[in-house]
């Protein structure tokens, strides 16, 4: 290309002489007009566009028709650059029409010249013919020298517009040529955008309605619909992999509208086009199965569904590098599928690959879900073993005393009975008597304690059996005080070191109250067993940190458990002094799976369930605590925590 700049220059240099020389009008157009021109040439086709539009406005307004042509030229060919074949078209037409009209129009103007030129030689002549008369011989041969002259003139002048006319209709009809074969390609072209815009439509229609389902059976149905509606789909299906069996399912084949039979193909069966499709990861299209099958199979089997099509296409399902099977469409006729039906068919591929990941991802999602609800579901049920574990040592150590007292008075009437028989042998009658009165005694007192223990045991049995669910009257103080001692024991039973202090403070006012006592039992047994092992921790620290100190060793571990009514509500207190619970702890321990015990100690679902089954009570599970760590021992005793269980009366 040449120096755009200098050339710029030189037209600038040309347009100021040129508007001195011509009318306003004239000089406006054609400026705008070689403005046009030059800026097309230098590749910048939308400023072409622009001057070439205004320009034209101009000489239509001026109605300078000569100018017309070129202005429509430079459009066309400015808005062809810019890919507007729409606007370039309109404009060529523009051009070689009024190209027709200025021929039309110079060809009269020829012709008035000759014919005004004629006039002014007959003019002429008759002059000539006047000074004949005074110079007869000289204007004769003037007048016939003169008409020779004119007669060769306009047929050199006719001759050479036949020459120019005849070039200007090959020009114009060669352009016209040229422009039908441009409108042509331009009307393919559009013919083709529209195609393309269309079919870019149905995909996208196509994809959405695959794609919006998570089952397998409902995205083949919907992928076959679609694909019967677009092309011969006389024998559809979708082959879905299974690593694991190395096998392609087949779950719904159709052949003429009907559902076949399920059926699979190993991958591994070299003769079948779908394991050639899926080992290969290629497209496998056949216009003609009898002569083209040699490329692909050494033979053809026979289908395990249906009957043996003519022409097949088969694509891989592929997303993201993984390859999730296969898709078929088959027909009974030759050469049933264009490059059309392949192209869509991709498309379409690649929405069923997506969609079938999709199911997939979902069906491993749920298999997760159900796989952690069980272990939740075990996680919890070990959790109330746990407390049923801690609850039957307690219930154990009850139990132990009216037991020792059976036992003993027991054992101490086997001998009383071996003397009553030895006196009664002696005949000592009045021993006789009192003995048996001491027997009679003790089995007074075996029965006492019996019923103790029996109602240990059903007392117990009301507070570990299976929660029925329903709210019940429930004595608050007599559960918190049972309670209270059952973890007591059962951390004694589990080791014979722990010991700590036990205070109660029940408000007798409260009365009996409606709830499912299993469930606020199983939260007062984990809050009492929470505070003994905070207390526990504090007391091995500190023994830990001056094993000989006396302060030190003077810490008693102490859990009071109180009630009282208050408001219309009642609260059931667990307090300790322990460590206290941390900041960045208690914002934690009502998450499910926390916990701060030693792995094996604990599940981290104690005080998440306690929450959730005061919440279904609607009340609040509440905890205060000042913690103290780092703090010399002798100032440690501000320390500690309370949970608080608030229950509605009502």
């Amino acid at each position: 290309m040449g120096n755009y700049r200098e050339a710029f220059d030189n037209i600038n240099r040309f347009l100021v002489y040129y508007r001195s020389k011509s009318k306003i009008e004239d000089r406006k157009s054609w400026g705008e007009w070689l403005l046009g021109r030059a800026f097309l040439h230098s590749g910048a086709a939308d400023s072409g566009l622009y001057y070439g539009k205004h320009s034209l406005l101009l000489a239509r307004q001026a109605n300078y028709r000569q100018y017309l042509r070129e202005v429509t030229q430079l459009i066309a060919e400015s808005a062809a650059e810019l890919k507007k074949y729409d606007t370039a078209y309109t404009y060529l037409l523009l051009s070689s029409h009024y190209k027709d009209s200025l021929n039309g129009e110079e060809m009269s103007r020829r012709t008035a010249m000759l014919q005004a030129n004629n006039d002014l030689d007959k003019k002429q002549t008759e002059i000539e013919l006047q000074k004949a008369k005074i110079r007869k011989e000289r204007a004769l041969l003037v007048m016939v020298l003169g008409g020779f002259v004119s007669v060769i003139l306009i047929s050199v002048i006719l001759l050479r517009n036949n020459r120019q006319k005849q070039k200007a209709n090959l020009l114009l009809q060669k352009q016209k040529q040229e422009i039908d074969k441009k409108a042509a390609e331009l009307a393919e072209q559009k013919d083709n955008l529209e195609q393309s815009h269309r079919n870019m439509e149905l995909l996208g229609d196509i994809g959405r309605k695959i794609t919006s389902s998570l089952s397998v059976e409902t995205i083949i149905g919907t992928v076959y619909d679609n694909v019967n509606a677009l092309m011969d789909a006389s024998v559809f299906g979708i082959g879905i992999y299974h690593e694991d069996t190395k096998y392609i399912d087949f779950p719904a084949t159709y052949e003429n509208g009907v559902a076949l039979p399920a059926y699979s193909n190993s991958i591994y069966e070299e003769n079948r086009f779908a394991s050639l499709c899926f080992i290969s990861g290629k497209e496998i299209v056949m216009a003609d199965l009898q002569t083209e099958y040699k490329n692909y199979l050494q033979d053809v089997l026979v289908p395990k569904q249906g009957q043996q099509p003519v022409s097949l296409i088969y694509l891989p399902l592929k997303a993201k590098d993984k390859m999730f099977g296969v898709i078929t469409v088959q027909s009974f006729q030759k050469n049933a599928y264009s490059e059309y039906h392949l192209y869509m068919l991709r498309t379409i591929a690649i929405y069923a690959a997506i969609a079938l990941e999709n199911a997939e991802s979902y069906k491993k999602l749920n298999q997760t879900v159900d796989s952690l609800q069980k272990t939740q579901s075990q996680l919890i049920q070990s959790e109330k073993m746990a407390s049923l574990g801690e609850l039957t040592a307690g219930i154990a150590h009850e139990i132990q005393n009216p037991l020792n007292f059976v036992n003993n008075f027991s054992e101490v009437n086997t001998e009383l009975i071996d003397e009553l028989q030895e006196e009664t042998n002696k005949g000592n009658l009045e021993l006789v008597r009192s003995i048996a009165k001491d027997i009679k005694e003790n089995e007074q007192k075996i029965v006492h304690h019996g019923k103790r223990a029996d109602a240990i045991v059903k007392s117990m049995l009301q507070h570990t059996r299976s929660s029925s669910g329903k709210k019940e009257a429930t004595d608050l103080n007599m559960l918190a005080d049972e309670y209270l001692r059952l973890a007591y024991h059962g951390l004694r039973a589990k080791d014979k070191s722990f010991n700590a202090t036990m205070k109660t403070d029940f408000d007798e006012s409260i009365g009996n109250i409606n709830i499912i006592p299993q469930d606020i039992g199983r939260v007062v047994l984990n809050l009492i067993n929470n505070a003994f092992y905070a207390v526990d921790e504090k007391k091995k620290q500190n023994l830990n940190a001056c094993p000989d100190d006396a302060v030190g060793r003077g810490y008693e571990p102490t859990v009071l458990v109180s009630t009282k009514k208050t408001n219309g509500k009642v609260e059931i207190s667990v307090k300790d002094n322990g460590n206290g619970i941390p900041q960045k702890v208690l914002d934690k321990i009502f998450q499910p799976f926390f916990t701060t015990k030693p792995t094996g100690q604990g599940t981290g679902l104690g005080l998440s369930l306690s929450y959730d089954i005061v919440k279904a009570h609607g009340g609040e599970l509440k905890v205060e605590t000042k913690h103290v760590a780092g703090l010399p021992v002798e100032t440690s005793s501000q320390a500690g925590s309370e949970f608080i269980i608030v229950l509605p009366v009502n």
